[in-house]
């Protein structure tokens, strides 16, 4: 089920926003896309009720890529899943240019009040999503 979900999800952020428009300038062209996390640097423990800036790089992959925003895709009782979100913006100027990593803080406010891991969508495979886990131990 979690995989239909996330499958769906990633699909709906990928298709949501997608225009086209040509105007007096010329052809443009915007969508949204997710994109892969890269690498995640977030304490491994924390306390219930607390705020902790999250340093997520990602994979920007041409310079008409900008960082929109971080998703959370699903909640359980001790898993939380995001996913990041870029924008994209064509006006026939973007070239292919090779991935640029950039680094984002993810504001995480921590309300388990039981160890829990945080998953990071990070890219697919054979066999489905990978995901950079962070297994986060709550103290008092």
């Amino acid at each position: 089920m979690l995989k239909n979900f996330l499958k769906i999800a990633l699909l709906s952020i990928s298709l949501i926003t997608l225009s086209c428009s040509i105007d007096d300038d010329g052809y443009s062209f915007e969508t949204t896309q997710a994109v892969p996390i890269l690498d995640v640097s977030a304490p491994t423990t924390m306390v219930t009720g607390k705020s902790y800036p999250l340093e997520v790089t990602l994979e920007k992959t041409t310079e008409c890529h900008t960082f929109l925003r971080f998703d959370l895709v699903e909640r359980n009782e001790n898993e939380i899943y995001y996913s990041a979100t870029t924008r994209y913006v064509d006006d026939g100027t973007c070239a292919d240019d090779d991935p640029e990593e950039i680094t984002e803080i993810l504001n995480f406010e921590n309300d388990f009040e039981d160890d829990f891991v945080i998953k990071f969508f990070s890219n697919t495979n054979e066999n489905g999503y990978t995901f950079i886990e962070v297994e986060v131990e709550v103290t008092e």
